[in-house]
């Protein structure tokens, strides 16, 4: 969520231009459209009564209005939008919005349930003339004009609503219990992180020159990878699952991402999200037979809206579990805390050379008590090296998926695929870690 238009700041060049447009006479109103066009790409951020509240804070003296002047030509954009059972219309007229998209995006057109039914867009000229200059200022308008109708079926959104229904319905309650494992006070905290296992991804082999993949055997590989690395630990305080974005292949019913890229897919959107959320239950089931489980997952460029899915599916299974915890936010990046770690849980596609600066802004609390700190992504499907920025760890994480058709073709090929699990001690700091490697497992048992 963006922040509040009321809550913007005033910069110094702003309330300088603020002092400028009052010094030559011109009204609040007008100063409020000028601002917003130079300094807010047209929002309605200033308003007349706030360069009001703003010219009396600062005492900016208003000087008196021009009388050499002709009339200037309202070029004030303007936008009507009417709804109607049948579809949507909505027309523009000024210098911001110029094309189609430009309203769609105006109007706040959901696009998964409208379409477009007819629609233009065109240009004109309107000049205005200094009187005692004689010069001449050209401005450039548009009027843009669209009607949307419903489309067939139901939305993308929907769609989702019922998917997540329905796979929740197929699933059976797990009896959890009480943890048979007694606490410890070993103050150490195992995390296995899962990157980019894309489930519902198709790769064969004879195309890609790799391995094959599809749902079948990317959910057998995440329970083996979870299986080997729970083996690996040590006596542990609590133990933590962190998901970091593209565990679904494909974010809509026709099989395209979250932006609607195309992609070659395994089985349809139902299959692929009951054999995910088998899956998680069944590696968290596991993992808290064992100890405490804290569990967070943050969205990728695949999975967005599955995500969200995900979450509330997971969140319902496990609500009367005493020793899971599923992380219930939105946010793209989220933070956990363990002593005086603090770790830091992004997919990797946004704000990638930011990420340690954010960590301070965002976790400014829990970075003032850490004396040990990490950032985790993924999305590069490889083992990237590891940076420290600013005092602050940042790994990349390999994916367990092989190549498909795309990558293949591309070039993007050869990396080492794994799940990795890290242990950190409460005081501040890594301990341990261990990786798992599907290539070299499969190599041995051919």
């Amino acid at each position: 969520m963006g922040a509040r238009k009321d809550l913007i700041e005033w910069s110094n060049e702003e309330v300088a231009r603020l002092s400028e447009l009052s010094a030559r006479g011109m009204s609040a109103s007008a100063v409020a459209r000028e601002l917003n066009r130079e300094f807010h790409r047209g929002c309605a951020v200033r308003t007349e009564a706030a360069v009001a509240l703003k010219r009396g804070k600062l005492r900016v003296k208003v000087g008196d209005k021009p009388r050499n002047m002709v009339p200037v030509v309202e070029t004030e954009q303007t936008v009507e939008a009417t709804k109607a059972a049948d579809g949507i219309e909505a027309r523009a007229n000024g210098a911001r919005i110029k094309t189609v998209d430009d309203l769609l995006r105006h109007i706040e057109a959901d696009m998964t349930r409208f379409e477009i039914d007819k629609s233009e867009a065109t240009k004109y000229e309107v000049a205005t003339k200094n009187v005692a200059t004689g010069k001449v200022t050209t401005t450039e308008l548009h009027r843009v004009f669209v009607r949307l109708k419903p489309k067939a079926g139901p939305s993308v959104v929907e769609a989702v609503e019922a998917l997540v229904r329905g796979a929740y319905a197929k699933r059976k309650p797990i009896n959890y219990g009480q943890s048979k494992v007694k606490s410890n006070t070993s103050k150490t905290l195992q995390s296995l992180v899962l990157s980019d296992p894309h489930i519902g991804k198709y790769a064969w082999s004879r195309e890609t020159g790799w391995e094959d993949y599809d749902i079948s055997i990317a959910t057998r590989l995440i329970r083996a990878s979870v299986a080997e690395l729970l083996e690996t630990s040590v006596l542990v305080e609590r133990r933590a699952l962190w998901c970091l974005g593209d565990l679904l292949h494909y974010d809509t019913p026709h099989g395209t991402t979250t932006k609607g890229t195309p992609l070659d897919r395994d089985g349809r959107v139902e299959k692929m999200l009951e054999e995910a959320v088998a899956t998680l239950c069944d590696v968290i089931s596991d993992m808290s037979a064992r100890g405490p489980v804290d569990v967070v997952l943050v969205p990728g460029n695949h999975d967005a809206v599955m995500t969200v899915a995900l979450r509330q599916i997971l969140t319902a299974e496990f609500r009367y579990a005493r020793n899971v915890t599923i992380d219930a936010t939105n946010t793209a990046r989220k933070y956990v805390q363990y002593g005086k770690c603090l770790f830091g849980l992004t997919h990797g596609d946004k704000a990638r050379k930011r990420l340690h600066e954010l960590m301070a802004i965002e976790a400014r609390e829990a970075w003032g008590e850490a004396s040990y700190r990490e950032i985790h992504t993924g999305h590069l499907h490889s083992m990237a090296e590891v940076e420290t920025l600013s005092g602050v760890v940042v790994r990349t994480h390999p994916a367990l998926c092989p190549p498909d058709g795309w990558h293949a073709l591309e070039g993007f090929v050869g990396a080492s695929r794994g799940m990795q699990s890290f242990h950190y001690h409460a005081d501040g700091g890594l301990v341990g870690m261990s990786m798992t490697n599907p290539d070299m497992r499969r190599s041995n048992a051919e």
